[in-house]
């Protein structure tokens, strides 16, 4: 992703946060570590910034990353059907096909943003790709950089689970 595309997918991002409400964050079926961890400093930088922000997870399928903090707050897919959302954000999943399948509706019906760096990836909306990037919390991490959110160290320590996780290192 070059500088020009790189800004463009930022600017669209940054538009649909600010017109957007209430926000949905959800990663791949099954979340390793990099999805479940940009899924949770995601939310937590939202709603740092004065956003109704929320990540979804199946909180079963979650095995060693379970023990990040934020993992309390994550809505457990069967309460999705009660909710409303304005905006969908999707981590660390190559397509929509990869999602949980409680959560692919949202994906259908509302604006979506695409944060993954999988070649493969095939993203609806907006979307922030880079191949070249380590991982999504790479991405998530050069975003919110970009859009000046602060970050707490569980915000921190949620990126750097997703960083270590697909490289093992930095």
């Amino acid at each position: 992703m070059d500088k020009s595309d790189r800004r463009s997918a930022y600017e669209a991002a940054k538009s649909l946060i600010g017109k957007a409400k209430s926000i949905l964050i959800s990663g791949h079926l099954s979340p390793d570590g990099d999805s479940l961890g940009s899924m949770i400093a995601l939310s937590r930088m939202l709603v740092a910034a004065g956003k109704q922000a929320v990540a979804t997870a199946d909180i079963k399928a979650l095995g060693k990353p379970g023990f990040l903090e934020g993992v309390s707050d994550l809505l457990p897919l069967k309460k999705l059907k009660r909710k409303k959302f304005d905006l969908f954000i999707y981590v660390d999943a190559s397509s929509p096909d990869r999602l949980p399948p409680e959560v692919r509706p949202f994906a259908e019906k509302l604006p979506t943003v695409t944060i993954d760096h999988h070649a493969t990836s095939e993203p609806s909306g907006v979307a922030i790709l880079d191949p070249a990037a380590s991982s999504a919390g790479e991405l998530v991490w050069q975003f919110a950089k970009w859009m000046e959110w602060p970050m707490d160290h569980a915000t921190a320590e949620a990126l750097w689970v997703a960083i270590v996780t697909d490289t093992g290192r930095f």
